[in-house]
């Protein structure tokens, strides 16, 4: 599936990682390490499930008809057949039971008679991938936090402060700090 570049941030992220994935699980593949293949879609689907779609609740769920929102199920639709493709050669069953739900009439019947997806394909952008990781491991660590000191995330915080001592860390951090500030409730 190509498409053209999405305006949300979200969207270019996670069409950025699926693509990172399908890189990653090709090149476990021609080294013939399926155990090494098979492992990368677990925290994929963590970040799928927990960043990208938990984020963007509001753009899911809203009854206006709007770009926004058109743009984050075409953008999931994407990423779901993608990754259904790629993991085709581990759950061949279960992908082709999804495939059939997802596909278009004009699409192969199965799963198995479609090519493997090109990495390519999608936005790829590599410094709003390590962007969104720092943005997780910082909202993960507040969340820890919070848990510690018993303070629910509906209760704002003034303040929130990251110390940060390397500076590609610290320049990754800047793009995302309204996703922190808006994670973390500060």
């Amino acid at each position: 599936e190509k498409m053209v570049e999405p305006q949300e941030e979200m969207d270019r992220w996670i069409l950025s990682r699926t693509s990172s994935l399908v890189q990653k699980v090709e090149e476990a593949m021609e080294r013939y390490a399926l155990d090494e293949a098979t492992e990368l879609f677990i925290p994929f689907f963590d970040e799928l499930t927990n960043w990208y779609i938990r984020r963007n609740r509001r753009r899911f769920w809203s009854d206006e008809e709007s770009l926004s929102r058109q743009e984050a199920f075409s953008t999931l639709y994407i990423v779901f057949k993608t990754c259904i493709k790629t993991l085709a050669p581990f759950a061949p069953y279960i992908t082709d039971l999804i495939w059939s739900n997802l596909r278009r009439p004009e699409e192969p019947i199965s799963v198995h008679l479609t090519s493997f997806p090109d990495p390519t394909a999608l936005y790829r952008n590599e410094e709003l991938e390590r962007a969104h990781t720092a943005a997780q491991t910082v909202t993960t660590l507040g969340h820890a936090l919070r848990k510690e000191l018993k303070m629910k995330v509906r209760q704002p915080l003034a303040k929130a402060f990251v110390a940060v001592s390397d500076p590609l860390w610290q320049k990754a951090l800047l793009p995302v700090l309204e996703s922190i500030r808006d994670d973390l409730n500060v």
